[in-house]
């Protein structure tokens, strides 16, 4: 049994390492960056501090608001959101240190990376799906919305992944005057993730992932 557990925990830390991997990815293109790290990159643009440093204080946030929400009703269990997040945050780093010298220089080349990436990302987001041991804090954020208001997890993600778009839009023009990492790899990214990951799902499904639990 300690062995599936443990087992289980590797599994999550490795979907923490493909989805910080893949974002790292599009930010190192010219076609728009993921709505979850849209934000961030523009702040570690800003301030001296590092996108996963960024990305990583954005999911304390994220965290602190659930908090807001949930009050007597936050658990220990939201809590552990917070080991998850430095994982996160030194993923998206080290990603950004391999990807170092990555610079696609033709429109499809960005779209080849992006399509790479996606398929990376959704395979982190999977992986962390079938560990069934923690859930990220945006995640988290979302699952907690959607329980308060009674809607469609799906329905609150959609709602969430624009309000960042729109969030980055407001810092990037304020700041830079100009839009940056909002492009239509942005809106590609945020369509695709969901499909993939359900394709991955059935995957694991018929491998008999389930045996993880027994």
């Amino acid at each position: 049994m300690k062995r599936k557990i443990l087992l289980r925990y590797i599994i999550f830390l490795t979907g923490i390492f493909l989805m910080g991997l893949g974002i790292s990815m599009t930010a190192k293109i010219s076609v728009g960056t993921t709505p979850i790290s849209s934000v961030p990159l523009l702040l570690s643009e800003i301030f001296p501090l590092s996108f996963g440093t960024m990305a990583f204080l954005l999911s304390i946030f994220f965290i602190m608001i659930e908090w807001l929400i949930l009050r007597k009703d936050f658990t220990k269990m939201h809590l552990s959101q917070v080991f998850v997040m430095p994982f996160f945050g030194y993923f998206i780093d080290l990603g950004m240190l391999i990807f170092k010298n990555l610079k696609p220089e033709t429109y499809l080349q960005n779209i080849f990376i992006l399509i790479i990436a996606c398929l990376i990302i959704a395979l982190g987001i999977s992986l962390q799906v079938i560990a069934k041991v923690l859930i990220n804090s945006a995640e988290g954020l979302v699952k907690v919305i959607a329980d308060k208001t009674s809607c469609k997890f799906g329905s609150i993600k959609i709602l969430f992944d624009v309000s960042l778009i729109l969030i980055a839009l407001v810092i990037s023009l304020t700041a830079f005057g100009k839009i940056l990492y909002i492009r239509e790899g942005t809106f590609i990214v945020a369509i695709a993730l969901g499909s993939l990951s359900k394709v991955y799902l059935r995957f694991f499904e018929w491998i008999g992932i389930n045996r993880l639990y027994r």
